[in-house]
């Protein structure tokens, strides 16, 4: 991700509404907050993550060397799901890990965010219950 993105993520100042705001901006495309309201999609937010937890995530994921040797050894069914404009999880790594997990299906939805089940609910609850064979 971007440092910027990166930034957003681990920005725990002002309220819970102010911070919700902000990861509007890195959760979904500018194309899609333009005609949408995130908050009329969005469960409400009540509380957020508290800031010494960001920073641990924050530097997990900086020093973190992955699995990617592992993935081979996966033997489940794995869906793997990703929006086209994912800015936190770039959608490459969607096809690192369906490319290398035996038989994993993957699914794009295009013009979407690393908030995608809000952007397009149905669409992902049908991929989902379906992969299940619901």
């Amino acid at each position: 991700m971007s440092t910027e993105t990166r930034r957003v993520l681990t920005d725990k100042s002002g309220s819970p509404r102010e911070q919700a705001e902000r990861m509007f901006t890195v959760l979904f495309p500018r194309e899609w907050r333009d005609s949408h309201d995130p908050w009329d999609f969005c469960p409400p937010v009540y509380e957020t993550t508290p800031e010494d937890q960001a920073a641990r995530q924050a530097a997990v994921l900086s020093s973190w060397d992955g699995v990617c040797g592992r993935l081979a050894g996966i033997r489940s069914p794995t869906l793997v799901v990703t929006g086209t404009d994912d800015v936190i999880i770039p959608p490459a790594n969607a096809d690192i890990l369906a490319r290398n997990i035996p038989g994993a299906r993957l699914v794009r939805f295009r013009d979407c965010g690393h908030g995608l089940m809000y952007q397009v609910p149905a669409p992902f609850a049908a991929v989902v219950v379906g992969f299940f064979g619901g």
